[in-house]
């Protein structure tokens, strides 16, 4: 999905390149014969359009350990956020067109009071996201009755 996305991003400003290429070509500013400036955004967009995703989605790492979503991310910062299932307060599980495609969801989980109120897990199959969506509701349950 990522790739996708960085792909779509990509084509986007390659066709903005496309404007300064076409007055460059009537004006002859820069002397310079036409596609040079496609062949200069190309070469700076492998980095983001290939390479980046990729290095993104192998950084992604999730684990369910007791009452807890233990979830890491980041290639140049490493993040990892630890959600305990009983301050989540509520849970989605979503799907967006592009996800449906390829057949994954993401798992949204909700908590109360911090700056990140929601951490999101992305590239699940529906059935583990639906999974970690009824142990998070069996752990609110019993808390819930607990109290």
């Amino acid at each position: 999905m990522t790739r996708i996305r960085a792909w779509i991003g990509c084509g986007v400003l390659l066709a903005l390149v496309t404007i300064p290429e076409i007055v460059n070509l009537k004006a002859d500013i820069l002397s310079t014969p036409f596609g040079t400036l496609h062949v200069i955004a190309g070469l700076l967009l492998i980095y983001p359009a290939f390479i980046a995703p990729g290095r993104a989605f192998r950084a992604l790492r999730w684990k369910t350990e007791g009452e807890e979503l233990h979830f890491h991310r980041g290639v140049l910062t490493r993040i990892e956020t630890i959600v305990p299932f009983r301050r989540v307060q509520h849970v989605d599980v979503t799907q967006s067109a592009l996800q449906r495609s390829f057949h994954v969801t993401s798992l949204v989980l909700h908590t109360a009071g911090t700056i990140d109120h929601s951490v999101v897990v992305p590239g699940l199959s529906r059935e583990t996201a639906e999974a970690i969506r009824d142990e998070v509701r069996a752990v609110i349950a019993r808390e819930a009755d607990d109290r």
